[in-house]
């Protein structure tokens, strides 16, 4: 178990900025990394340049998988670690955004035709920005169902 009182943040931080740059020259991108905000959640690290826009791929595959390189590169040897959050050109403030459109306007169709509605091809945390966005509706209830791949979300009417 690691003892968080004795991880550097900014030591972690800057590893991390450091495992960023230097993979993204190896793609050969102009785009640099730098911190944006340590806090209670983790490391915040923004990518900007004129190449970032091709480090978030398709719904962010591209970007979620350097996320996961880095924080294995920069927690090496600290057992759990920090979590490490890489965003480039605020992908990840517009996902969620429109996460919680369509959120909204899922739990409002789940309403009105009194059925359940079940999104898929979300990833595990897509999904749990829903259930924290539609917790305090008092007319539906969201849950997860099946395993692996095949797991989806469920919003459904309060009888």
């Amino acid at each position: 178990m690691t003892d968080y009182a004795d991880i550097d943040a900014t030591e972690i931080a800057q590893k991390a900025i450091t495992a960023t740059n230097e993979i993204l020259g190896l793609m050969g991108l102009q785009a640099e990394a730098s911190l944006q905000e340590i806090n209670g959640e983790g490391i915040f690290i923004n990518i900007e340049g004129t190449d970032s826009h091709h480090i978030i791929g398709h719904h962010g595959a591209t970007l979620n998988s350097l996320q996961l390189v880095v924080a294995i590169i920069a927690n090496h040897g600290l057992g759990e670690g920090l979590r490490i959050f890489l965003d480039a050109e605020g992908y990840r403030d517009r996902r969620r955004q429109l996460l919680e459109q369509m959120a909204i306007m899922h739990a409002n169709k789940a309403k009105e035709s009194g059925k359940e509605i079940v999104v898929t091809d979300l990833k595990p945390h897509e999904r749990r920005i829903v259930h924290m966005i539609l917790a305090d509706d008092p007319e539906v209830e969201t849950y997860s169902e099946g395993a692996g791949d095949d797991r989806h979300l469920v919003i459904s009417p309060k009888v």
